[in-house]
């Protein structure tokens, strides 16, 4: 699993703190740090649709302020792979995250 990054400041007012985290079997959850509950996982093996997906870094976030919303980005790079695992393809991917 690479390394979780953590979102949010616990004294700000309104602000949700959420742990991004990235598994190498190609899972990327945004858990509620209160919890550990999941806000939302997707699976990268699915949304790429390959055989297998591997992720060996931590997700980097950036965060963009609009009034009460609040929107992240979260940028993943995968290494991709067929069933056979000839065939190999770094990708990047871009999620937004949005919170009111």
């Amino acid at each position: 699993m690479a390394s979780p990054t953590l979102v949010g400041d616990e004294g700000e007012f309104g602000s949700v703190r959420s742990l991004y985290v990235a598994s190498t079997t190609g899972r990327v959850e945004c858990l509620n740090v209160d919890n550990g509950e999941p806000f939302w996982s997707m699976d990268l093996k699915k949304v790429s649709r390959m055989a297998s997906a591997r992720v060996n870094a931590a997700p980097a976030v950036e965060i963009h302020r609009d009034g009460g919303t609040e929107r992240r980005r979260i940028y993943i790079a995968a290494e991709l792979s067929n069933d056979v695992g000839l065939s190999t393809i770094v990708r990047w991917y871009c999620f937004e995250d949005e919170v009111k």
